[in-house]
């Protein structure tokens, strides 16, 4: 019950009580470091969409309103109701709704519209573009602020936009795709190419390795197909081909495979072809007594592979309990398979040691089965 004397406690009843038991929504960076966790495919939990109200709806005045609990800002004249404030990614999809009117195309692009498709955005450590001969994306240190700031492309008439904390950009005519809350996403490689100033070639490989291994898991829709290499490479060429975005988006494609199942996969496959060993296999089947079982990176004919073990393997028992069996019973079998936890990727000691044991074992077998 919400307490309190007038229309006040009135004017937030009509706001709070509409907000009972909403999922909280997580924040974009926790959500980007969670991807790296576990398998791509979870798409976004947003909650119920919230009433927004105007100023004079709620009946009240601006600078009271922005002291009441459960009323924030959307933009002048515009307030949100909601227990919470709006989260970054709600508040694109709110932003979209309220500027969609009078014949104007709205879509969410950039960072916001890769985490509506559940393709793996987030932050790249120093060692890994160095580790990759990767240059640093130009916007790196912006990457934080694209975050939180919401990011729409305009087709036909442009809005017209007085509020700061957003952007707002030309859209290049691609597809777009339902969203939820009554929304349009751009297109996700048109998506990707305006978040490619702020991502690594690693973070925008990944994205690509997802597009093109698994479904889009938009929030309140039905799985949307995979992409093929040729679908992506003929949507960048309707992109202008010297925007540097765009030539980072073609580089990546270049280093794209499928099927891949998460960003750090790409991330230690990359990591062994920079090192001039042949291109694996990537969740190759391999029938082991009358089951099969996919290995991250293998090299199939010599029995050897490389296998990646996020936290969800040390915070879940089962989960690690299965995966040792599993290993184990590879290994029965005649494999030689190493298990990579994190440090073993950033720990330069660490690193040397697990790339010297891969050089010996494949070559160990190359020059048994010839």
């Amino acid at each position: 019950m919400v307490r309190g004397s007038g229309s006040h406690a009135n004017q937030s009843a009509r706001c709070l009580e509409l907000h009972i038991g909403q999922v909280s929504f997580l924040s974009a960076g926790w959500i980007s470091s969670l991807r790296d966790m576990k398998k791509l495919g979870e798409p976004l939990e947003l909650g119920p969409r919230p009433l927004v109200r105007s100023t004079a709806q709620l009946g009240s005045r601006a600078r009271d309103l922005e002291r009441r609990p459960g009323t924030h800002k959307l933009v002048r004249g515009m307030w949100v109701c909601s227990e919470a404030s709006p989260e970054p990614v709600q508040r694109s999809l709110l932003l979209h709704d309220h500027y969609s009117k009078n014949g104007v195309g709205l879509s969410i692009t950039g960072i916001h519209a890769l985490e509506l498709f559940t393709l793996p955005v987030g932050y790249t450590k120093r060692w890994v573009n160095d580790f990759l001969s990767d240059p640093s994306p130009p916007r790196a240190r912006e990457l934080r602020q694209a975050f939180e700031i919401p990011h729409l492309a305009w087709s036909g008439s442009r809005p017209t936009v007085r509020e700061q904390g957003m952007r707002l950009t030309k859209s290049h005519g691609l597809k777009t795709y339902a969203g939820p809350w009554g929304t349009r996403l751009a297109h996700p490689v048109e998506a990707m190419v305006a978040a490619a100033p702020y991502l690594s070639q690693w973070r925008l490989t990944a994205c690509l390795d997802a597009l093109m291994s698994g479904a889009l898991q938009i929030p309140e829709f039905t799985p949307q197909p995979a992409m093929t290499n040729e679908e992506i490479t003929a949507a960048i060429s309707h992109l202008p081909a010297r925007n540097p975005a765009v030539i980072a988006a073609k580089r990546a494609l270049r280093n794209a495979a499928e099927p891949v199942w998460s960003p750090m996969e790409t991330l230690v496959r990359r990591m062994v072809v920079t090192q001039g060993f042949p291109e694996p296999i990537l969740n190759h089947p391999v029938m082991i007594e009358g089951e099969l079982a996919y290995p991250d990176l293998s090299w199939p004919e010599l029995r050897v592979g490389l296998e990646y073990n996020g936290e969800i393997h040390l915070l879940d028992r089962r989960t690690y309990g299965t995966e040792m069996n599993r290993i184990r019973t590879f290994q029965d079998h005649g494999w030689d398979l190493n298990i990579l936890v994190l440090d073993d990727l950033e720990d330069p000691a660490l690193r040397w040691k697990w790339i010297q044991w891969l050089a010996e074992k494949l070559n160990r077998r190359s020059q048994r089965a010839g």
